[in-house]
């Protein structure tokens, strides 16, 4: 009888245990992520046919930062592999949140015009047909292959995404940029490649605020030719290792025989107009928003002996020993103009991190 109980008691032992553990893993996953909600977050309303899965895919983020009523709607089992313990009712509100500025999406109608179909109207809103389809299932009937039968008249609920600002993720030679904006050729500069001339809010208005610095000191000037500064999301960049996150920005020097509007040729040292030049690189730092410029060491050692002679072009708050790396050695890493190979056609200007931007690393 005493064995039979012993017996019994190892039993329920050995199958109580392991569902305490996995509820105990549950539990401590559950609130772990609690505790690290991201700073920033949107409203979100849901539409038919929303899954935890496809929320998170629209705005980018895990299934874990999506929230209801303050707390997580899904937790994460194993790696790859989530649970949500929110139904995902249609109208019930919730909040999608990140580290980094999302933009919202807004909840916009269409009046059915005559002669449309799902696949002319979705082409006309920017939106894909399956989505169009699954947010109107309920308001229109389906024809005989499963499509929607429009009625002339009747409203359709599609969603529109709005601005946000943008964000710079991560460092400069490992990162990304969300919700970048695009920098075209203008009056006095010219955009050598757009599709890689894409940076935060901050980085393009910097860029255009030392142009129209530079312009207004030199309005007879060749163009300012601006290169590479980040492709449309960021991430690597052929040619450089750094430009990922929206932050960098390759800024064309002058020659003394005048300079290729559309191009950015290889200078010797000799060649370089000083004086255009510098009045330039001086337009950026004015801006206040400069982390560091990097310039070929040749280079640093013609404009080092300029400032010496000319002490009154010295920005303000700043000596020229804190100004140049030259002449401490090119690996000293000292000074807000450093050296860093394959900057001899151009320099290099980084910017510092945006304000509030919390997935910002320098």
């Amino acid at each position: 009888m005493n064995l039979r109980r012993i017996l019994a008691f190892f039993l329920i032992l050995g199958i109580a245990l392991p569902a305490v553990a996995r509820k105990h893993h549950a539990g401590r996953h559950h609130r772990r992520h609690y505790h690290h909600r991201p700073h920033y977050c949107v409203t979100y309303e849901v539409m038919p046919g929303d899954t935890a899965w496809g929320v998170a895919r629209m705005f980018g983020v895990p299934s874990t930062h999506i929230y209801y009523r303050g707390r997580p709607a899904c937790y994460r089992v194993k790696r790859g592999k989530y649970k949500c313990s929110v139904k995902f009712r249609i109208g019930r509100t919730l909040k999608v949140c990140a580290d980094y500025h999302l933009a919202p999406y807004y909840k916009e109608y269409y009046v059915v015009r005559k002669h449309d179909y799902p696949g002319k109207v979705a082409r006309r809103l920017h939106v894909s047909l399956t989505r169009l389809e699954r947010w109107n299932r309920y308001r229109f009937a389906h024809n005989r292959k499963g499509h929607l039968k429009l009625i002339p008249g009747k409203r359709m609920v599609y969603l529109k995404r709005g601005s946000a600002a943008s964000s710079s993720i991560g460092a400069p030679f490992r990162g990304r940029l969300v919700n970048g904006v695009q920098l075209h050729s203008g009056p006095g500069y010219h955009v050598r490649c757009p599709a890689y001339a894409w940076g935060t809010n901050e980085t393009i208005h910097s860029i255009l605020n030392a142009i129209a610095c530079f312009r207004a000191k030199h309005p007879d000037a060749p163009k300012v030719v601006i290169a590479d500064i980040s492709k449309r999301y960021g991430g690597k960049l052929k040619r450089h290792k750094s430009h990922r996150s929206g932050r960098d920005v390759d800024v064309g020097m002058f020659a003394v025989w005048g300079n290729s509007e559309t191009d950015i040729p290889n200078h010797r040292p000799q060649d370089l107009n000083i004086p255009l030049t510098w009045d330039l690189i001086k337009c950026f730092v004015d801006t206040g928003k400069v982390k560091m410029i990097f310039l070929d060491y040749r280079m640093q050692r013609r404009f080092y002996f300029y400032l010496k002679k000319h002490p009154n072009l010295i920005p303000k708050g700043h000596t020229l020993n804190e100004l140049i790396e030259y002449p401490k050695g090119k690996h000293s890493h000292t000074g807000l103009i450093r050296y860093e190979p394959g900057h001899r056609s151009h320099f290099h200007v980084r910017f510092v991190c945006p304000k509030g931007d919390g997935a910002c690393r320098d």
